[in-house]
């Protein structure tokens, strides 16, 4: 055990001397770990007990409670920003964004990564087949999990976030924009269950799926920079 630190340790001083944003791999290491420890664990508990999830029980309980008109049309208006087309227009203005700042690469990382976590989501809900509540406030078809709306936007979320942080200049507005996303992701989750076209479990999941691919991604881009860089010295 102490061999394997002295050599990661060794490793990750390698590492630092050719990317300076070193600190976003190792993020991303401890986010792909959580995440994957997260859905597993959801999943676990599918197979075992049959999706009876006694959270949700408890969400779907809560949320009637609260439940009134005006509510309702607040919610539906956050959820929108995740249906396809929200989420195919916030990534074609993001990419449009990186290429005129000439990011080109990082136009395609971002478009990729949505694409891929998009192609992913439909491969899980045809593996799992969970059916959605049957009460519902809006009409909705497919499988229910892991929640697309939860597990895409999360992705984009989280990509965003990256590039923001690594390329826009100014803390506070870097600060800003990429706590704002995260929210925004947490919110249309959450609206997915007031909208009980969700279960709770299904958004976890769902986070915890596209968290877990865009730090493995995430992982991918730094350890690609790393490699590139290496290379000149």
């Amino acid at each position: 055990m102490k061999s394997f630190f002295i050599r990661f340790k060794h490793s990750l001083s390698t590492y630092k001397k050719h990317d300076e944003r070193w600190k976003y791999l190792v993020l991303g290491v401890l986010v792909s770990f959580i995440s994957l420890f997260a859905f597993l664990s959801i999943i676990e508990d599918y197979f075992e007990n049959g999706g009876n999830y006694a959270i949700d029980k408890v969400a779907i309980n809560f949320v009637k409670s609260i439940e009134t008109p005006l509510l309702s049309k607040i919610v539906y208006s956050i959820t929108t920003l995740g249906n396809s087309s929200g989420v195919i227009i916030l990534t074609l203005l993001g990419a449009s964004f990186l290429i005129y700042k000439k990011l080109k690469s990082e136009a395609a990382f971002l478009s990729l990564n949505i694409l891929g976590v998009w192609l992913l989501n439909e491969a899980l809900k045809a593996f799992f087949k969970r059916n959605r509540p049957d009460i519902r406030i809006i009409e909705v078809h497919g499988y229910s999990l892991p929640s697309g709306h939860a597990m895409i936007f999360m992705t984009l979320a989280i990509i965003a976030s990256y590039l923001i942080l690594i390329h826009l200049k100014g803390m506070t507005i870097r600060c800003f924009f990429a706590t704002l996303l995260i929210i925004l992701a947490i919110a249309i989750g959450l609206s997915r269950v007031y909208l009980r076209v969700h279960y709770l479990s299904d958004v976890l999941a769902g986070w915890s799926a596209g968290a877990f691919w865009s730090a493995l991604n995430i992982i991918f881009h730094r350890y690609s920079y790393y490699k590139k860089n290496a290379r000149r010295f």
